[in-house]
C-alpha cells in the first residue's frame, strides 16, 4: 500500500475508518506471510509528514504500522497526489527485485496540475496498481485504463468494504489457496 489521503477520518463507515481497515487487511495478509520479504509502506498526500513509513516487513511491525495509518500531525491536507507518486516511483527504483503495488485511498478530486498526465502517469507505475476512490465518481480516465483495479468506496458501504479492497490489492501478488493444505 503506498498513498493515503488524510481527509476526514472518523465515523463508523468505511471511509471514516479507512486506517483501521486498512491495518485489518495488511495484519490479515502479514499473518500468513511465510516469506518475510513482504514489504509495506504509507506514504501520505502531504509527504513528507511524521506519520510516512519506509518499505517495512509486514511481520513483527504492527505497531510501526498502525502509527502510519493514521492521520499525520503535521498534514495540511492537501489534495496533491504528484508528489506521493513521485516517492512510490523512488521507493519502486529502490527495490527493483520486488513486484510493487500501489494502492491510492483518495476522493480523486486532485488539485495537481496537468491532471490527465498525472492520472496517466498513476497507472504506468511499475506494478499493479489500485485506485480506492473515496466518497466520489472515479474519475473516468481511471475506470477507463485497464491498468487501473478502481474500487468506489461510499459512505453507505458495509463496514470492511475498504478493508477487502486493500486486501485485494495486498494480496495481488498471492496464489490462490490450495483448498486449506
Amino acid at each position: 500500500m503506498r498513498s493515503v489521503s488524510g481527509t476526514a477520518p472518523g465515523g463508523n463507515d468505511p471511509i471514516g475508518n479507512r486506517f483501521v481497515e486498512a491495518l485489518l487487511a495488511i495484519e490479515a495478509v502479514a499473518k500468513r506471510c511465510r516469506c518475510r520479504r513482504e514489504l509495506v509502506s504509507v506514504i501520505h498526500f502531504d509527504v513528507p509528514t511524521a506519520a510516512d513509513l519506509a518499505p517495512t516487513p509486514l511481520r513483527a511491525h504492527r505497531g510501526q504500522i498502525g502509527r502510519a495509518l493514521q492521520l499525520p500531525r503535521n498534514a495540511r491536507g492537501n489534495s496533491l497526489l504528484r508528489p506521493s507518486l513521485k516517492e512510490a516511483h523512488r521507493i519502486a527504483e529502490q527495490l527493483p527485485s520486488h513486484r510493487h503495488v500501489l494502492c491510492v485511498l483518495s476522493d480523486f478530486q486532485l488539485f495537481d496540475d496537468k491532471l490527465d498526465e498525472l492520472l496517466d502517469e498513476f497507472a504506468a507505475f511499475p506494478g499493479d496498481v489500485h485506485a480506492v476512490v473515496l466518497r466520489a465518481d472515479p474519475p473516468a480516465q481511471l475506470v477507463d485504463d485497464v491498468r487501473v483495479t478502481v474500487t468506489p468506496i461510499g459512505y453507505d458501504d458495509p463496514p470492511g468494504a475498504l478493508a477487502r479492497a486493500v486486501f485485494a490489492a495486498a494480496t495481488t501478488h498471492r496464489l490462490p489457496s490450495r483448498g486449506g493444505r
